[in-house]
């Protein structure tokens, strides 16, 4: 349990990308609880031993009113990161994160393949396909953006925007 190690989570900067799918977790019970539980818990007691700023990958359509369950629950742990009050909060909000993996994933591979046609549509292309290292570019350079103060939310227009400046 994080009991355990709760008081080595310091430093200036803590960066989040923890999140799994519900088909690999197994319930929306075991996703809660690795998509929003446990990031909950490390930046809590992020915030409890000093760390200033904290970059949190969320997700397109995050919303804690949402009805559908992937989207409000990203929704509820965006709404508590910034409850919490640290210097300055990153939250990006891709779509379907492109990059390599461990395993194979069939059901995502044709949905990037289908997904990159949204870049075409206007008010659908929030949902187009992001690549891990634009998004983790657009974290490293917004928490160490001395402009950038508070409360920041970066959807996927911005976040390749604000990586490509």
């Amino acid at each position: 349990t994080i009991e355990s190690w709760k008081d080595l989570i310091v430093g200036d900067d803590l960066y989040s990308a923890m999140g799994t799918t519900i088909k690999k977790a197994g319930s929306k019970e075991a996703q809660y609880l690795i998509d929003y539980t446990y990031p909950h818990q490390v930046a809590f007691w992020a915030k409890k031993n000093g760390v200033k700023n904290y970059a949190l990958v969320s997700s397109a359509g995050a919303d804690s009113k949402s009805k559908v369950f992937y989207s409000r629950m990203k929704g509820e742990l965006d709404d508590e990161v910034i409850d919490l009050r640290f210097s300055k909060s990153v939250i990006v909000k891709p779509s379907i994160i492109q990059g390599k993996r461990n395993e194979s994933r069939l059901g995502e591979s044709i949905g990037l393949k289908t997904m990159q046609v949204l870049k075409y549509i206007p008010g659908l292309n929030k949902y187009q396909p992001a690549p891990a290292e634009l998004i983790a570019a657009c974290m490293i350079k917004a928490l160490n953006d001395n402009s950038i103060t508070g409360n920041c939310k970066f959807e996927w227009k911005e976040i390749l925007d604000y990586a490509n400046r």
